[in-house]
């Protein structure tokens, strides 16, 4: 009885519907300060501030398609010394049928088929 209502789901992320657009924007700022205490005196106030931005970008082209692309910049002044870092990643979401229970052995899948009535 519960083989019959097993179906093949959508594996990995969700696709964006076709023409369907998104962008997501994150900003971030930290400040972290410190006094040390270093052989029985305390030292000067350290800080160090944190800058992050991210923009991610989906678009749908077809229903079984996903076109990503992602920028972050990471920026961290400690004082004298400032450290800038930027990321650019493209990629793309491939809507594919799996088995809901995950990662199962193929011969484990090819059983399920088999046990399972066709949709026609």
């Amino acid at each position: 009885m519960l083989l019959s209502t097993i179906s093949p789901a959508l594996a990995g992320p969700w696709p964006a519907k076709p023409g369907e657009t998104k962008l997501l924007v994150n900003r971030l700022h930290e400040t972290a300060q410190s006094r040390p205490f270093v052989a029985g005196r305390l030292r000067d106030a350290a800080s160090v501030d944190t800058d992050f931005s991210k923009l991610h970008l989906e678009y749908g082209p077809t229903p079984k398609l996903t076109l990503e692309a992602i920028a972050e910049h990471v920026s961290q002044d400690k004082g004298r010394v400032t450290d800038r870092q930027n990321h650019v990643k493209l990629g793309l979401v491939v809507n594919t049928p799996s088995l809901a229970t995950g990662l199962l052995p193929p011969y484990f899948y090819r059983g399920l088929k088999k046990l399972t009535p066709t949709q026609k």
